[in-house]
């Protein structure tokens, strides 16, 4: 019976010692991270990276948000949620569109297939671009010069009383450059350059004529371009005998005599 006990005992201690041999002899097994986890997440729209970072939408117009998930196969869903609705709105695909100007938060949060979450944001700024300004035409000019015979017609009284600031020349004038400064802000906007020249080929409709003193028999003296024809311009003053005048023409000869410069705003 005890040699029977004995044989029982050595076959487990042998079994036994196996099992440890092997078990170190065997190479150590580490177990890889679960490909269904969201290790980050970030944003783009277009090729433009836009992860934490703020992108301009016009008012009205839209712009495409792309998820971007590390690993790509760990992603299960994706949503996406505007901090006002009023300013922007995103879909379900992350289409964003600009709604009323301001800046809005935009988060981005990603469910992996481990049923754990992964977020970002962005920011969405809506604007409405400022409107740029038609090129100035000389027809429209002339429009607009006619239409101001209603404010300046012919004989209002106009003479070295008169004074203006002229803020695109940074000229202070009397008399008929305050009368000339005046028109020229009215048709061309107080904003408009001004640029000198001394071309008569050049000059166009709405520009300042400043002329010599032999012309009118009353020193230097200011006009402004109502049209010109070949060699002659027909033009607008103040301060001709004291009052406004439409239609005095002047003729290049005249010009080059007594000389002249341009100031255009084209």
């Amino acid at each position: 019976m005890m040699n029977k006990m004995n044989r029982i005992l050595k076959s487990l201690l042998f079994m036994l010692a196996f099992v440890v041999a092997m078990t170190m002899a065997s190479p150590a097994v580490v177990e890889a991270a679960s490909p269904r986890a969201v290790k980050s997440v970030s944003l783009k729209v277009g090729n433009t990276k836009v992860t934490k970072k703020t992108y301009n939408v016009k008012k009205g117009k839209t712009a495409v948000l792309k998820v971007v998930v590390s690993p790509a196969k760990a992603k299960k869903s994706v949503t996406f949620t505007s901090g006002s609705k009023k300013i922007a709105t995103v879909s379900k695909s992350g289409k964003i569109t600009g709604k009323k100007n301001g800046t809005v938060k935009i988060t981005v949060r990603v469910k992996g297939k481990n049923g754990k979450y992964k977020s970002t944001w962005m920011k969405v700024k809506v604007y409405t671009p400022a409107k740029t300004s038609k090129k100035m035409t000389q027809t429209e000019a002339k429009n607009r010069l006619m239409r101001l015979k209603k404010t300046y017609p012919e004989g209002k009284s106009w003479g070295d009383d008169k004074a203006y600031y002229w803020k695109a020349t940074n000229t202070y004038g009397l008399g008929c450059y305050a009368y000339i400064a005046q028109i020229s802000d009215k048709v061309f906007g107080k904003s408009a350059k001004v640029t000198r020249h001394r071309t008569f080929s050049k000059i166009k409709v709405g520009d300042h004529i400043r002329v010599g003193t032999k012309i009118f028999n009353q020193g230097y003296h200011s006009v402004i371009v109502l049209s010109k024809k070949g060699n002659t311009i027909t033009v607008t003053e103040g301060n001709f005998n004291s009052s406004v005048h439409w239609g005095r023409k002047i003729t290049l000869s005249e010009l080059s005599r007594e000389g002249f410069y341009v100031e255009t705003r084209y």
